[in-house]
């Protein structure tokens, strides 16, 4: 669902977040004289979404995140922009409308419903944590949502950076809770331990790094590893769209004092 090239696009800050803005508002308001969308800085014409195709997004937009509740947008922000990200990507990479309508919409639902696979949890958590946490995405998108805050619940100042986090709380809490028993070898020179994991029949060697585990001892010469992800807060139930109502308000009023 998540190709390997939108991670890049976002880490590499080749995302045209004015472009992004754009098509918000036009998914707010319905109405722009825009012909095309820039989302990517690179790629030609193949990094820009045509009307027609915009159209299409702003129809699914609006059956994901018309008639909820304000701040039902407020953890989604982020997910949004990757999702158009991973749009314009897919087009560059030749997929079809379809089915790239479909992996925008599915970048929701399967979020609403905890049910990403193990490899696009991973691609979507880095793209969030490692990316849109840049100064890059985080100057541009503070100074344009802070002072429409109230229209999605967001805290200010920096509501976009507290809707990251609040977002990556929640992916981290899909993270499957898994345990692995490992045997464990002879140091190598450096005195590292060597792990393999206990399969039936062959060992696996597990090599460093081992993220997001810790290693609790047992009686034997075993080592059990225990995936510990973040306790999720039931507390946060999102909607709304009035943050896009504020992208116009905040275009609008740039435009005035210019």
């Amino acid at each position: 669902m998540i190709l390997e090239s939108t991670k890049t696009a976002i880490l590499e800050d080749s995302v045209d977040l004015n472009g992004i803005e754009s098509l918000l508002r036009y998914f707010a308001i319905g109405l722009s004289f825009n012909s095309k969308f820039r989302i990517l800085k690179n790629g030609g014409s193949a990094a820009e979404i045509p009307k027609s195709e915009a159209d299409r997004l702003k129809s699914r937009f609006t059956s994901l995140f018309g008639r909820k509740q304000k701040s039902y947008l407020r953890a989604r922000i982020p997910l949004l922009i990757v999702g158009l990200v991973n749009f314009c990507e897919s087009r560059k990479s030749g997929m079809g409308l379809e089915q790239r309508l479909q992996d925008f919409t599915s970048l929701i639902e399967k979020f609403d419903a905890t049910d990403f696979t193990v490899q696009d949890l991973r691609k979507i958590i880095d793209c969030v944590q490692s990316g849109l946490t840049r100064s890059y995405y985080t100057q541009f998108l503070n100074r344009a949502l802070d002072p429409f805050a109230q229209f999605f619940a967001g805290e200010k100042p920096g509501s976009f950076s507290n809707a990251v986090q609040e977002c990556l709380a929640l992916l981290s809490a899909m993270v499957p809770e898994s345990e692995f028993t490992v045997v464990e070898d002879e140091a190598d020179e450096d005195d590292v331990p060597n792990l393999r994991l206990l399969e039936d029949p062959p060992l696996s060697r597990i090599d460093p790094p081992k993220p997001y585990y810790d290693i609790i001892p047992d009686d034997t010469p075993k080592v059990t590893i225990i995936a510990q992800p973040a306790k999720r807060d039931n507390r946060y139930m999102y909607g709304g769209l009035g943050i896009l109502g504020g992208l116009l308000i905040g275009y609008i009023l740039r435009k005035a004092t210019n």
